[in-house]
């Protein structure tokens, strides 16, 4: 049986989940509803992961097993309160175990995932707006990304 990872992406609109081989090549793809855990809550977002989940699981047309890893990238991660809620959803969904569970901001990872981790910049413009940009020697800058009472100029959330 082939060691797995996963892969969340979670927005204001909805959340997806890809299982994958240590080679990196893709499984199976789900998707559930939204991510924002300051919008719907943690224990929505836990149950939209285990639902997003279910369909990848459903989806790659092989036996569910443990992840050895996850990584996810959700809307409205910005302080280490952020990410104890997210990494709960991520404990209640049972993700991956607790040690092996990243949590970051949905920015980092439309970057990496757009650029295959090369410097550049990444816009969102989904239910939030916001923008990121990484340089080759590490400098980062953001704009946007804190939600609808701050900012979100030009989001669907706006509109």
């Amino acid at each position: 049986m082939t060691d797995v990872v996963l892969g969340v992406d979670g927005g204001g609109t909805r959340t997806r989940v890809a299982i994958a081989d240590r080679s990196g090549r893709v499984l199976g793809l789900g998707e559930s509803g939204p991510g924002n855990w300051h919008d719907v809550g943690v224990e929505a977002v836990a149950v939209h992961l285990g639902r997003a989940l279910e369909a990848a699981w459903s989806a790659s047309g092989v036996p569910p097993r443990p992840a050895v890893a996850a990584y996810l990238g959700m809307a409205s991660v910005g302080d280490r309160r952020d990410r104890d809620a997210i990494e709960d959803a991520a404990a209640r969904a049972a993700l991956a175990p607790a040690g092996a569970v990243g949590v970051g901001q949905d920015l980092r990872v439309a970057l990496a995932g757009g650029l295959s981790l090369r410097p550049g910049v990444a816009l969102i413009a989904g239910t939030g707006s916001s923008v990121y940009g990484r340089t080759a020697d590490g400098r980062e800058w953001q704009a946007g990304g804190f939600g609808s009472f701050l900012d979100d100029g030009g989001s669907a959330f706006d509109l």
